[in-house]
């Protein structure tokens, strides 16, 4: 698996079988490219699945692009994890913008995060209406 793509998606109604999604797209190593816009979130799901994993930075690392918008209860700790994760090979990112309070740059910077390949940093507003590029 190399890309995984959830557009205005709802999600499964057992939370069961979304933990199970996320687990295994945890697991594949080949996973390049994550968009989850405009999807129902459990908040602090990536959390947990990333922590579980040992060693926990293993999960997500070839992540080249992320986009992460419009989603009801994803949180600044799953952003910041994936971003995280993917920090070796992350080359375009699109958070949403409550995402990006200063709360979550300090703590990339006090664990020394570095985005060396990271391109485009896209924050948006709503569903993929770009607020600020850099």
């Amino acid at each position: 698996l190399q890309s995984f793509v959830m557009n205005n998606c709802v999600g499964p109604r057992r939370y069961l079988r979304y933990v199970r999604v996320f687990a295994v797209l945890a697991r594949a190593p080949q996973l390049a490219r994550l968009e989850l816009v405009g999807t129902r979130f459990i908040e602090g799901l990536l959390e947990q699945i990333v922590d579980r994993h040992e060693p926990p930075i293993l999960c997500f690392r070839n992540l080249q692009r992320l986009v992460l918008a419009g989603n009801r209860d994803s949180t600044a700790v799953d952003a910041g994890l994936l971003l995280l994760a993917g920090q070796q090979s992350l080359v375009h990112a699109a958070l949403q913008i409550w995402h990006t309070k200063n709360a979550l740059f300090e703590a990339l910077s006090y664990a020394r995060v570095r985005l060396s390949r990271l391109e485009s940093l896209i924050l948006v507003t709503d569903l993929m209406s770009p607020t600020f590029t850099i």
